[in-house]
Protein backbone atom coordinates (compact mmCIF):
# COMPACT_ATOMS: atom_id res chain seq x y z
CA UNK A 1 0.00 0.00 0.00
CA UNK A 2 2.84 2.38 0.81
CA UNK A 3 4.22 2.15 -2.71
CA UNK A 4 0.91 3.01 -4.37
CA UNK A 5 0.20 5.76 -1.83
CA UNK A 6 3.63 7.24 -2.49
CA UNK A 7 3.10 7.13 -6.25
CA UNK A 8 -0.29 8.85 -5.94
CA UNK A 9 1.11 11.48 -3.59
CA UNK A 10 4.08 12.25 -5.89
CA UNK A 11 1.77 12.83 -8.82
CA UNK A 12 -0.86 14.73 -6.80
CA UNK A 13 -3.49 12.07 -7.44
CA UNK A 14 -4.38 11.06 -3.89
CA UNK A 15 -7.71 12.92 -3.79
CA UNK A 16 -8.59 11.71 -7.28
CA UNK A 17 -7.86 8.11 -6.27
CA UNK A 18 -9.96 8.42 -3.10
CA UNK A 19 -12.87 9.83 -5.11
CA UNK A 20 -12.62 7.09 -7.72
CA UNK A 21 -12.31 4.31 -5.12
CA UNK A 22 -15.36 5.57 -3.24
CA UNK A 23 -17.45 6.81 -6.15
CA UNK A 24 -17.09 3.94 -8.59
CA UNK A 25 -17.44 0.99 -6.21
CA UNK A 26 -20.23 -0.68 -8.24
CA UNK A 27 -18.04 -0.51 -11.35
CA UNK A 28 -14.83 -1.88 -9.83
CA UNK A 29 -15.26 -5.43 -11.14
CA UNK A 30 -15.86 -4.35 -14.77
CA UNK A 31 -13.01 -1.82 -14.53
CA UNK A 32 -10.60 -4.43 -13.20
CA UNK A 33 -11.64 -6.90 -15.88
CA UNK A 34 -11.08 -4.25 -18.54
CA UNK A 35 -7.60 -3.58 -17.12
CA UNK A 36 -6.78 -7.30 -17.22
CA UNK A 37 -7.93 -7.59 -20.84
CA UNK A 38 -6.13 -4.43 -21.97
CA UNK A 39 -2.87 -5.33 -20.21
CA UNK A 40 -1.92 -7.65 -23.07
CA UNK A 41 -1.72 -4.61 -25.38
CA UNK A 42 0.96 -3.04 -23.18
CA UNK A 43 3.26 -6.06 -23.12
CA UNK A 44 3.48 -9.20 -21.00
CA UNK A 45 5.64 -7.54 -18.31
CA UNK A 46 2.86 -5.16 -17.33
CA UNK A 47 0.39 -7.92 -16.50
CA UNK A 48 2.39 -9.14 -13.51
CA UNK A 49 3.64 -7.84 -10.21
CA UNK A 50 2.42 -4.45 -9.08
CA UNK A 51 -0.20 -4.13 -11.79
CA UNK A 52 -1.70 -7.51 -10.91
CA UNK A 53 -1.87 -6.53 -7.22
CA UNK A 54 -3.60 -3.28 -8.17
CA UNK A 55 -6.20 -5.13 -10.23
CA UNK A 56 -6.87 -7.54 -7.36
CA UNK A 57 -7.23 -4.57 -5.03
CA UNK A 58 -9.94 -3.18 -7.28
CA UNK A 59 -11.79 -6.50 -7.34
CA UNK A 60 -11.73 -6.91 -3.54
CA UNK A 61 -14.26 -4.52 -2.00
CA UNK A 62 -12.77 -4.85 1.48
CA UNK A 63 -9.22 -4.21 0.22
CA UNK A 64 -10.27 -1.19 -1.84
CA UNK A 65 -12.07 0.29 1.19
CA UNK A 66 -8.98 -0.27 3.32
CA UNK A 67 -6.79 1.41 0.71
CA UNK A 68 -9.18 4.35 0.46
CA UNK A 69 -9.13 4.72 4.26
CA UNK A 70 -5.34 4.46 4.21
CA UNK A 71 -5.10 7.24 1.63
CA UNK A 72 -7.55 9.42 3.57
CA UNK A 73 -5.43 8.99 6.70
CA UNK A 74 -2.42 10.20 4.75
CA UNK A 75 -0.82 6.75 4.66
CA UNK A 76 -0.64 6.56 8.44
CA UNK A 77 -2.98 3.76 9.51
Amino acid sequence: MNEWAGFLKRWGLTNVAISLLNGTRPLMIPISQFLIMSSSFFGPGNASGKFQKFVYLLEDDHASREFSDYLQAGGNL
